[in-house]
């Protein structure tokens, strides 16, 4: 059994039949977004055809880190000077923000009165290759690989709903093999 999918030979014609297949999976299925052309009509989200795997040092990794973003987050957020400070110039450019800015101001001036906070976030992150470590043989090992954060969403979570859907799909991709 192939270890990873860059082990499986695949023509031309196959990947695309399996493509096929996965399209209408993913849109039965409701991984889907508006069309970007302004019209009424849905596309497939974008995902990968193929799960990638993920060495459970670096998932370990990924979400160990989460309490500490959150925390960061939630300290920055709480922090009225130092928002004020680092949005000023963008909240008199950016209409988006400055409505933001203006939401949170009259929230403060109102008083928080909820005892808890909810955070949601989504972290992005990469295994990046650090190097060969002399091997040649063309396999990847958790040992050369690394984590690399490479954004931190606080508005913009909203895919996160599709991520069982994305299993499932690769699961159903992977079946067609």
């Amino acid at each position: 059994m192939a270890s990873s999918i860059q082990e499986i030979e695949l023509s031309e014609k196959r990947l695309h039949e399996i493509l096929d297949i996965a399209n209408d999976w993913a849109l039965c299925n409701g991984i889907i977004i508006k069309d970007s052309s302004g019209s009424a009509n849905a596309v497939c989200a974008p995902y990968s055809l193929f799960p990638s795997l993920v060495p459970a040092s670096i998932l370990e990794q990924a979400k160990s880190s989460m309490t500490e973003f959150s925390r960061l987050m939630h300290k920055v957020a709480n922090d009225h000077s130092f928002l004020q400070d680092c949005l000023k110039n963008v909240i008199e450019v950016d209409p988006f923000i400055n409505s933001l800015w203006n939401i949170y101001l009259k929230v403060r001036e109102a008083g928080i009165k909820q005892p808890l906070m909810l955070g949601v976030f989504r972290n992005d992150f990469m295994m990046n290759f650090k190097d060969n470590t002399g091997k040649s043989d063309g396999i990847v090992r958790p040992e050369q690989l690394e984590l690399k954060q490479i954004e931190f969403n606080s508005i913009a979570a909203s895919f996160g709903g599709l991520s069982q859907q994305i299993c499932k799909l690769h699961r159903s991709a992977v079946c067609v093999l």
